[in-house]
């Protein structure tokens, strides 16, 4: 009788994306009918609690207040060489650490979403210190060094434009697989939006979602001009965990009853996206990957430099979005969305035409079929 697969799949807490490209994942192995085990872990808290919390905090500190910052370093890491002393201190990050997390669960497979968690990965391959399959997810639309290694056996990616970046690099064609960046599975699901909009009491006007979450990517003052303008929409802000924001702009709900709806935190947002004509949000990999699961355009925001620069870039070349970098180009290209019916009609459209599809599951169907009669193997530790 067949030992049933074990998956070992690795994330982050570096925002939002890593760790739902994650979880979606381990849903779809666990949805399948035959048993499989699926272990997620955040790999920088297991390898450095104390190293996880500081990076985070300095992380989230960076995108919110000094984003140019965060680009630079984005841009600086993205030029290590692959075989200069820096990069192998990297990749040996948490390694032992991971090592013996390993040994410890037997995987068959271990899945990295987090780039940090995949160089380690390929340095223990290296190392010939164990003969595990490792696989990289990349979770947005372009490729960061630190996600490009020798020993990575399969890469899993988002466009046919990443594969060709991954190329370029010297990864041989064979080790990339264009599958799309895995979401949750209620974002492949079909919704009645008309049930829907009469349970949120909207009607047929066209109808915005604003998302903005702990990034201050929508301040109080924007969402105001926002709904002052708006007058032929319907506006559904999203505070997400901003707890200040949405007691702020609560009472636009007060003022507008019938065109506002102000939320925080909800568990639902994939039926806020299916009764929403256009998001207004930030162009990170995990939420414009739902959108274009849902089929629904973009108006991007305020653009992070580095990764979410490029997610823009792709999303736009695609006609499936557009782009404002600062308020008084928000507001411009907010208003002209509302009063264009054609255009937004016409980026709906593209957007359906663009859906990839189920990446999850291909996702799952190539790693399954690629663990079938591998044996794992590990070599004694280095001293």
């Amino acid at each position: 009788m067949r030992q049933k697969p074990s998956i070992l799949i690795l994330s982050a807490g570096y925002g939002e994306g890593h760790r739902q490209a994650a979880t979606a994942l381990s849903r779809a192995f666990q949805e399948r009918s035959e048993p499989i085990r699926v272990h997620v872990v955040d790999y920088m808290e297991m390898v450095h609690p104390v190293l996880n919390s500081i990076t985070r905090h300095l992380y989230q500190s960076c995108v919110k207040y000094a984003p140019n910052v965060y680009g630079a370093f984005y841009r600086l890491t993205d030029k290590i060489p692959p075989t200069s002393v820096v990069q192998k201190l990297v990749r040996q990050l948490g390694a032992r650490k991971l090592l013996t997390y390993i040994r410890s669960t037997g995987p068959d497979v271990v899945i990295n979403t987090f780039p940090l968690s995949s160089g380690a990965m390929a340095w223990l391959k290296g190392q010939a210190l164990t003969d595990v399959m490792s696989a990289t997810v990349i979770t947005d639309y372009t490729v960061h060094s630190q996600w490009v290694h020798d020993q990575t056996d399969r890469y899993f990616v988002g466009s046919q434009h990443v594969k060709e970046t991954l190329l370029e690099k010297g990864v041989p064609a064979g080790k990339i697989e264009v599958t799309g960046i895995p979401v949750r599975p209620c974002f492949h699901e079909r919704h009645d939006r008309s049930h829907l909009k009469q349970t949120l009491g909207l009607d047929e006007r066209p109808t915005l979602l604003v998302m903005g979450g702990w990034h201050g990517v929508f301040n109080a003052s924007t969402c105001e001009r926002l709904a002052e303008v708006g007058t032929t929409v319907q506006l559904l802000f999203v505070c997400g965990g901003d707890r200040q924001l949405f007691h702020r702009i609560l009472p636009l709900q007060m003022k507008y009853p019938d065109r506002v709806r102000v939320f925080g935190y909800v568990s639902n947002i994939q039926e806020l996206m299916a009764v929403s004509d256009c998001i207004l949000t930030k162009a990170g990999g995990l939420t414009t990957s739902e959108a274009l699961a849902m089929g629904v355009p973009m108006l991007l925001y305020r653009p992070i430099p580095g990764q979410e620069e490029a997610n823009a870039r792709f999303l736009i070349e695609r006609g499936v979005a557009c782009l404002a970098r600062h308020p008084h180009q928000l507001i411009e290209q907010f208003t002209h969305l509302c009063r264009n019916s054609e255009q937004l009609a016409l980026m709906k459209e593209r957007a359906n035409s663009a859906k990839p599809g189920n990446a999850s599951e291909k996702i799952v169907d190539c790693v399954l079929t690629h663990t079938e009669g591998r044996k794992v193997v590990f070599a004694a530790v280095k001293s």
